[in-house]
């Protein structure tokens, strides 16, 4: 900056008015200067926030230090419960409603038997992942032997599903009697993991006495049909986003 401010004081009006002829006033570098920091110290982003054009609910960028304003945040508060709203009412749409009175297969029930079977039946696999985020209940489970390719994959499959219809504690928690094993299944399904994928298998397990495994047991509806297999994608697609890849 200039001279100190007690030796700016000194200085008299003539040399000061010699100053501005020349155009070089001493006390101007002062003024200026103070003119020039105050903007500097106070430009920032306006209060109003300029990502409300294309409001996210991540964080907005601004200079560091700076805050979001609590109109801001409330504006991004309200655009976010206005997206989940909608990408609720999509997915309800389209997600099988849990019955009210779920027993067996409720989230916690389920997960609980489920857990509980695979220990004491000895069932050579992982579970995995438990998805419970329509009804029924499905299950992510990674098999303990190598599949390689697609054949050791379908040896695997078979072999744990035989377990599984063997279980007791399953048969019994299910209600599963003769000719009902189909309520006890797995399907194969492989994942994205980096530049390769993992197979893995979906486990089904819903109670014969429940609704999804009646609306299962349609034969003379292909609406019906077609419902149940679109259901059955898209928890595979499900367990597919969720699979924990072990690499």
């Amino acid at each position: 900056m200039g001279r100190p401010l007690a030796v700016v004081a000194l200085v008299s009006a003539a040399s000061l008015a010699v100053g501005v002829a020349l155009g070089r006033a001493w006390s101007k570098p002062e003024v200026a200067a103070s003119e020039r920091a105050e903007p500097a110290a106070t430009a920032s982003p306006s209060a109003v926030p300029k990502a409300v054009r294309s409001l996210v609910c991540a964080p907005v960028r601004r200079a560091a230090g700076e805050d979001a304003s609590c109109d801001e945040l409330e504006l991004r508060e309200r655009w976010c419960e206005a997206e989940l709203a909608d990408c609720s009412k999509q997915r309800d749409a389209v997600r099988h409603p849990w019955p009210e009175a779920d027993g067996v297969e409720s989230p916690e029930r389920w997960s609980e038997i489920v857990d509980e079977a695979f220990e004491a039946c000895g069932i050579d696999a992982e579970l995995e992942v438990i998805d419970c985020a329509e009804y029924p209940c499905t299950a992510a489970v990674r098999p303990k032997l190598p599949t390689p390719d697609a054949a050791s994959h379908e040896r695997e499959l078979e072999r744990l599903t035989q377990a599984v219809r063997a279980c007791p504690q399953l048969r019994d928690a299910f209600h599963v009697g003769a000719g009902q094993d189909d309520a006890l299944d797995l399907f194969r399904l492989d994942a994205p993991c980096g530049g390769t994928h993992e197979r893995f298998f979906a486990l089904m397990a819903i109670d014969t006495q429940g609704d999804a495994f009646a609306k299962q047991q349609v034969s003379d509806g292909d609406i019906v049909e077609r419902d149940v297999m679109r259901w059955m994608y898209r928890r595979g697609d499900d367990l597919v986003g969720l699979w924990p890849c072990a690499q």
